[in-house]
């Protein structure tokens, strides 16, 4: 790990202790808006927000890919890439400023490794519950699923909805 690495590192855990959002665990048919956090665009999640949005949910997701330009493709879909980060690997403020106007009820991260503009993104998300798989920014989440190595993006994706909708509110 680099030095540009570790302040990236440290302005994320920074942000995660400062950040005063109000905790709660969602019933996902009281959800409204969701936010998803991906590498890519693929079938198995275009089919999950074609069933998000069945059920009356509006559904935006912010891609990260090594080649790709940040696009506004639909008010659904925006990605990024690597000529879109800083020297420090975090996205740029232009980036930050279209992102940080958004408040969702539900983030999940259905990345398995840790991608730090996304990491950056899922520390400024404002929505009171955020799901992924378990990495180092623990205190980034509200719940987690333990990825294995074998376990594909897709495998982990289905997980968490799995659970997501097992959450009752008492």
């Amino acid at each position: 790990m680099n030095i540009l690495q570790n302040l990236a590192l440290r302005k994320i855990r920074r942000i995660i202790r400062n950040s005063k959002r109000q905790k709660s665990f969602p019933v996902l048919p009281e959800v409204r808006k969701i936010l998803i956090l991906c590498t890519n665009t693929d079938l198995e999640i275009k089919l999950l927000i074609a069933d998000f949005e069945k059920a009356g949910k509006k559904v935006e997701v912010w891609a990260y890919g090594k080649r790709a330009d940040y696009t506004k493709e639909t008010t659904v879909y925006k990605r990024f890439g690597k000529r879109n980060t800083t020297l420090l690997g975090l996205p740029k403020s232009y980036i930050i400023q279209d992102f940080g106007r958004r408040k969702y009820d539900l983030v999940i991260d259905f990345t398995k490794e840790e991608i730090l503009p996304l990491q950056y993104l899922l520390a400024l998300a404002n929505s009171p519950f955020k799901a992924g798989a378990k990495k180092q920014f623990a205190d980034n989440y509200d719940f987690m699923i333990e990825a294995k190595e074998n376990l594909s993006e897709n495998e982990l994706l289905s997980q968490i909805v799995f659970y997501l909708t097992r959450i009752e509110s008492k």
